[in-house]
């Protein structure tokens, strides 16, 4: 092992740099930190590596830890340009000019935004100061992590929330956007399980043309091309039928349910015209579950009743279960005993039927939503 030392900060970058191009290459991120501190002196108090530490903290929170890299290349795709991991150092060498002034104003920014991205990620209520307005955001960001994955997403709320600091978006547009959004990965990948390589460009292009917006007009151009671009790929009814009727839950297995609870408590807030998931909501199986037939776990086959009268009407057939439903005071719990009061069993039958009865529902409300 050799060591080398220097108490000059830039002699070490360059250094680095030298030696970077005769061995193992390094990731870009570390030469593009190398290459941005190779120029910027210490200062003080604003030392610029402090904030890029800084940055790197932000990162890091109570649930996990954001891989800095992968931040870095998503505020690139929302800021500058898509490009690959491995081109965002070439990128970044012609995009951003070398020198003092523009090294400390990306450094500022890339904190800034870090802060941003961190209120996408791990959403959290007093994040808003608990504000009732901002629950929706939160209870949206959550199911667009958490429950179906997607993280390409994150380059186009970077720019949303920007765009709604800058006030060149109202808070309308942006919750329309934001709901959109949430809208199209349910039916695409939650529903559908699509393939989602496109989604990248389409975000980024939409990131850009929004960051890039200095009036409303402008603004509202961005978001009219990201609605056209995902209406364009939305799938079929028939896809989303085919895989909707598909979907199973049980009590016994909650950590595979997310996608069926999500279903069920969608379908209660548009009955309700909520905005977020009720506290007191309890998923019902119809036909009870230890009735041990395959079609008792189907979408079809579960509504959404308040917690108390969901146990009350355990183990009842269908005739006796209605009595206990009727005490119910959700919207959609009254709905059904209106579209079934003269029904007396409970079966495959049914439940196919009113499995397709949904699918048909909730699909024109997500892909009827208009920004």
């Amino acid at each position: 092992m050799i060591c080398i030392w220097t108490t000059e900060t830039k002699y070490a970058n360059e250094i680095f740099e030298i030696l970077n191009a005769k061995g193992k290459q390094l990731s870009s991120v570390d030469l593009i930190k190398n290459n941005i501190f190779k120029i910027l002196d210490k200062e003080i108090p604003d030392d610029p590596q402090i904030k890029w530490k800084k940055t790197k903290n932000i990162l890091n929170y109570e649930n996990g830890r954001i891989d800095f890299s992968t931040f870095f290349r998503q505020y690139w795709l929302s800021k500058y340009k898509k490009v690959t991991y491995d081109n965002l150092y070439d990128d970044f060498m012609k995009k951003i000019p070398q020198d003092k002034e523009n090294y400390r104003k990306f450094v500022n920014d890339l904190y800034e935004e870090s802060k941003i991205y961190m209120k996408i990620v791990n959403p959290k209520r007093t994040d808003y100061d608990n504000r009732k307005e901002y629950y929706y955001l939160v209870e949206s960001l959550n199911n667009v992590n958490n429950v179906f994955g997607i993280t390409q997403t994150r380059i186009a709320y970077m720019a949303l929330f920007k765009a709604k600091e800058r006030n060149v978006i109202t808070s309308k547009q942006f919750k329309k956007t934001v709901q959109f959004i949430e809208d199209f990965h349910f039916a695409y990948n939650a529903v559908c399980a699509l393939r989602a390589n496109a989604f990248e460009s389409i975000y980024s292009q939409f990131a850009i043309a929004l960051n890039a917006a200095e009036e409303g007009n402008k603004a509202e151009e961005a978001i009219e091309y990201l609605h056209k671009r995902l209406i364009s790929i939305f799938p079929s009814y028939e896809v989303f039928e085919e895989r909707f009727i598909k979907i199973r839950y049980s009590k016994k297995f909650l950590n595979t349910n997310l996608v069926a609870k999500y279903i069920v408590n969608k379908i209660d807030k548009y009955y309700a015209n909520r905005e977020i998931v009720r506290d007191d909501g309890s998923i019902e199986h119809i036909l009870g579950e230890t009735s041990s037939k395959e079609y008792s776990l189907n979408v079809g086959n579960l509504i959404l009743l308040e917690i108390d009268i969901n146990g009350d009407s355990e183990n009842f057939d269908f005739v006796e279960k209605k009595k206990h439903y009727s005490k119910s005071k959700y919207n959609e719990v009254e709905e059904f005993l209106k579209k079934y009061e003269s029904e007396e069993d409970w079966g495959a039958e049914q439940i196919i039927k009113r499995s397709k009865e949904l699918a048909n529902f909730i699909y024109k409300k997500n892909k009827n939503y208009s920004v």
